[in-house]
């Protein structure tokens, strides 16, 4: 009503509107200062970043309070290795963190003693953008190891000088081990009641079994070696795994896990490129061997006792041939051996009969023409003239080799470049194997690189790897050698730059000299 002071009901709904407009504005502020708020203390927080792990890409918070990370603290290098224990031939991966990212480190094998040998690698490895690093390496057959209760593997910097090392315990093993050890023998007194030969032939079948499931496919870079239990390779073997060479004195043992000590056989077989020559195959057994060549039976000698040195020589064309070598046991000793070694071709025979018109010339000028006679002799060859070359593409000789041929000399200069089509410049090995019968004496040895390599003869090291120097580096050895069949293997390592190896060997001075 106009006169009792009261305000119309149009300006009364104005009011009301504007009051919600001015509740919604502040909800809204609120909310945003909420939002801007959170934003704020979102920055304070801190950022995610991808981090790789092996091979998967996972999304992990950068850490708010420093500690130990994955790939440990630079300059503060440690190492693990696994296993822990073991004995000879033991394959033990090392891996270490917290090295300069790009350093290679060399590792090396020390006694308690700390001798000399120690300054020896044994592997090689370089370390990532992390400073990380894994790497393997079998455990040597060397006699400083024997009586040790525990050998030190030790890693290196080459570039920091920095070492890190973890014990490896020395188990010797006992019913794997190829060497006869004293408590084995007491064991073999239930050979009197094994005459029966039921026995044995039930047990293959349930440990065939039980071997695929359990163990993993080995492998295999030289001979493959199937072990059966029972004399006639029946069945399906207990112990498939890689034999570097077939030189085995099992004495009154067994030869793995699960194979009995009596009434056991054997079979290598293995690929190996020849080189067109004559060559002799020479195996040693107690009891049973027999030997194919591309499926032709070169020996036949399937019968208990002992086979000493049986030999047979054959003109092998060039190429790659299949040898196959069976074995078997019977009771009391086991021992099989086999050896390659390319030889003189047969033609070299009819040269004694030169001498006759020879010793008629010999009458009239006797001392003239005898000196000439012993310089046919002198031309030994020191070095195989057929190497097996394993050509890897990683410094550390892991997995399966990139490339594997045949080298008649280890002489390269590879300069910058690769030591094959689709192979890294840098960062590689390569693991030379022969076999080739010495005359006893006396030779000398010059091993020749840029980066590192070593020498190994017969299983024991010669030249070791050492840590890598700028620049060419020479290795100078005499070694004694017996007579008979000789095993070389050399290994070389390129990490970075140029990259060169050779090896030459000849007859030492001192036995030059003698003769």
């Amino acid at each position: 009503m106009p006169g009792d002071g009261s305000e119309p009901p149009g300006r009364w709904g104005s009011r009301t509107a504007i009051l919600l407009l001015a509740l919604i504005a502040a909800i809204v502020l609120c909310l945003t200062g909420v939002v801007a708020a959170s934003l704020l203390r979102s920055d304070d927080a801190p950022p995610t970043l991808p981090a790789v792990v092996g091979e998967v890409s996972v999304t992990t918070a950068v850490p708010q309070v420093q500690g130990t990370v994955p790939a440990g603290t630079p300059g503060q290098p440690e190492l693990e290795i696994q296993p822990r224990s073991g004995y000879v031939n033991t394959l033990i991966t090392v891996t270490g963190i917290g090295w300069s990212p790009g350093e290679p480190v060399f590792i090396f094998l020390r006694t308690q003693q700390n001798d000399p040998s120690g300054n020896y690698a044994y592997a090689a490895a370089v370390a990532d953008d992390r400073g990380s690093f894994r790497t393997a390496l079998t455990f040597p057959n060397e006699a400083r190891w024997s009586g040790q209760p525990v050998a030190s593997v030790v890693a290196r910097g080459s570039r920091s000088g920095l070492e890190a090392s973890a014990p490896f315990d020395m188990v010797v093993p006992t019913a794997t081990s190829t060497v006869p050890l004293p408590t084995q023998p007491p064991t073999r007194t239930p050979t009197a009641t094994r005459p029966v030969t039921d026995t044995p032939t039930p047990t293959p079948t349930p440990t065939a079994t039980e071997t695929p499931t359990s163990t993993p496919e080995p492998v295999i870079t030289d001979w493959l070696g199937e072990y059966y239990a029972g004399r006639d390779l029946a069945g399906a073997p207990i112990v498939r795994r890689n034999d570097t060479s077939i030189d085995f004195n099992w004495g009154l043992g067994s030869p793995g896990a699960g194979v009995p000590i009596d009434e056991f056989s054997a079979r290598w077989t293995r690929q190996l490129n020849f080189r067109e020559a004559y060559y002799r195959f020479t195996v040693w057994a107690d009891d049973g061997i027999r030997l194919w060549l591309d499926g032709d039976l070169l020996i036949d000698q399937w019968q208990d006792g002992v086979v000493e040195g049986l030999a047979v020589e054959r003109l092998v064309p060039g190429g790659t041939h299949s040898l196959r070598v069976e074995y078997y046991e019977n009771t009391g000793g086991a021992m099989a051996r086999f050896l390659l070694e390319r030889v003189e071709p047969p033609t070299a025979t009819p040269s004694p009969t030169l001498p006759p018109p020879s010793t008629a010339t010999l009458t009239a000028t006797p001392t003239a023409t005898a000196t000439p006679e012993p310089t046919e002799g002198p031309p030994v060859q020191v070095l195989p003239g057929s190497w097996q070359g394993e050509y890897y593409a990683n410094p550390v000789f892991e997995g399966d080799p990139f490339l594997v041929r045949t080298d008649a000399e280890i002489n390269f200069d590879w300069g910058e470049g690769a030591p094959a089509e689709g192979m890294p410049a840098d960062g590689f090995s390569v693991r030379w194997t022969a076999s080739h019968w010495l005359p006893e004496g006396q030779y000398h040895f010059v091993l020749t690189y840029i980066g590192t390599a070593r020498l190994v003869i017969d299983g024991q090291l010669i030249v070791g790897l050492r840590p890598v120097q700028p620049g060419t580096q020479q290795q100078i050895i005499d070694v004694s050698l017996s007579e008979g069949t000789h095993s070389f293997q050399a290994d070389y390592v390129d990490l970075q730059g140029p990259a060169s190896v050779q090896l030459r060997g000849e007859v030492s001075t001192s036995r030059a000299a003698a003769e």
